[in-house]
């Protein structure tokens, strides 16, 4: 019996000390504190933009075609050769043309002729009839032979008519031909640089129903062009005069500059996406962008220089804190969100009834909010009105944060946020983030 007493009081000072030691842990671990990570308000420059992709074209090309047909004869262009406008570019076989020339040139010659023969039939015919009236008048002859000098007469001046039409249209026939004989030079309808020709010496080309394509020419490579497509949900943000720079496969370390010039209305759709063309011109000095080059683009649509902003995560962040916690926190704030604060409140103009209803309910909807730690290390909202954003940093148009400031981004060992627990039933004071 003594043994057992004894056993009883050398064990029992472990045992309570073991609930002791239990009960501690489990309460540290209910109210240990979250460990956050913080990042500083900082101040700089930010720019709000759109992120497309487009493909390079010079600003004016033109494709030099065949009005006519024939086999190439000549070429006096190649690729990247530069041409002056009127400069002859190639040639066409000429021998089919200026047989054609010379037929039509003869059979305008008879056509003069022709005329020329009539009019002097017709000189005849007038003398004849001026000799039958004189005639006639004396008796000398009878009314039967002066109605056929008049008919001869009037008989030689539709010849001279009919004669005059065949002249005007062998001279058409021959201005016809003259034109296709002069189209077998092709020339340079402008000053560039032939980017493309379609076309070999010896080749036929067919000009029947179309003008077949022969050289592809581009005005002045030095200033060129970005045609991009920006999707349907962007496109009301992109506006001419805007600035953008992109750059290209061929050169990943540069970065070129343009301005938006055109924002074209027709919409393209493509598998039910729809999108918008955008020009943006460029200057390309040292021939480094080429035509056909996809560009990745961005359009600066918005810019603030020297702002504060906060990191686009403490605005998304939810600390993990009990319904009965966040009320209180709201009643220390003042009960319902502010534009920025105790600044914006100061701000305010003074309203009643239906006014300030709808004026509260305004900012509710344009104010944000972030959380900071207070000298517990415990998470503190502060309310602000955001500006412009990028992908990273949104800008603080006005509310209580300062340069330094320290802002939760989130929580140190996957502890879950408030608006995961929302989704397995919590509660969500400040409604969707922005």
């Amino acid at each position: 019996m003594k043994k057992k007493t004894l056993s009883l009081f050398i064990i029992l000072p472990f045992v309570v000390a073991a609930i002791a030691v239990g009960y501690t842990l489990l309460n540290n671990r209910g109210a240990s504190s979250v460990k956050y990570r913080t990042e500083p308000v900082a101040r700089g420059d930010i720019q709000a933009t759109v992120v497309t992709t487009g493909s390079l074209d010079a600003i004016t090309t033109v494709e030099v075609g065949s009005q006519v047909s024939g086999r190439i004869a000549k070429l006096y262009a190649d690729f990247n050769s530069q041409v002056k406008e009127g400069q002859v570019i190639a040639e066409l076989e000429q021998s089919l043309f200026l047989t054609r020339v010379k037929q039509n040139e003869a059979n305008y010659r008879s056509a003069l002729a022709a005329l020329e023969k009539s009019q002097v039939n017709e000189r005849n015919a007038k003398k004849s009839l001026e000799r039958a009236e004189e005639l006639f008048q004396r008796g000398l002859v009878s009314p039967e032979e002066r109605e056929k000098s008049e008919e001869l007469y009037l008989s030689s001046q539709a010849d001279v008519k009919a004669n005059q039409a065949r002249l005007e249209q062998a001279q058409a026939q021959l201005d016809t031909s003259s034109v296709d004989f002069e189209h077998t030079v092709i020339k340079s309808p402008i000053d560039g640089i032939v980017i493309s020709r379609n076309v070999n010496v010896g080749q036929t080309v067919a000009a029947s129903f179309q003008a077949p394509v022969l050289f592809v020419i581009a005005n002045d490579l030095r200033q060129m062009q970005v045609n991009c497509s920006v999707d349907e949900a962007d496109i009301g943000k992109v506006k001419e005069g805007q600035q953008a720079k992109f750059t290209v496969d061929a050169f990943p370390d540069d970065t070129f500059y343009g301005r938006v010039t055109q924002v074209r209305f027709s919409p393209v759709e493509l598998q039910n996406v729809i999108t918008y063309d955008s020009i943006i011109e460029v200057e390309n000095p040292e021939l480094k962008l080429k035509p056909g080059m996809t560009a990745t683009v961005t359009i600066i649509v918005a810019e603030s220089k020297d702002v504060l902003m906060v990191h686009n995560q403490a605005v998304g962040f939810n600390p993990p804190l009990s319904r009965e916690k966040l009320a209180s926190l709201m009643q220390g704030m003042g009960g319902e969100r502010s534009e920025g604060g105790e600044e914006a409140r100061r701000q305010m103009p003074e309203r009643s009834g239906e006014e300030a209803r709808r004026a509260r309910i305004a900012l509710r909807n344009s104010a944000s909010i972030v959380w900071t730690l207070n000298e517990k290390n415990e998470p503190v909202p502060v309310f602000f009105l955001p500006g412009i954003k990028d992908y990273n940093y949104t800008e603080v148009r006005r509310g209580d944060l300062e340069e330094g400031q320290l802002i939760i981004i989130g929580m140190e060992g996957g502890t879950p946020t408030a608006s995961e627990g929302d989704r397995r039933g919590g509660f969500m004071p400040f409604g969707p983030r922005r």
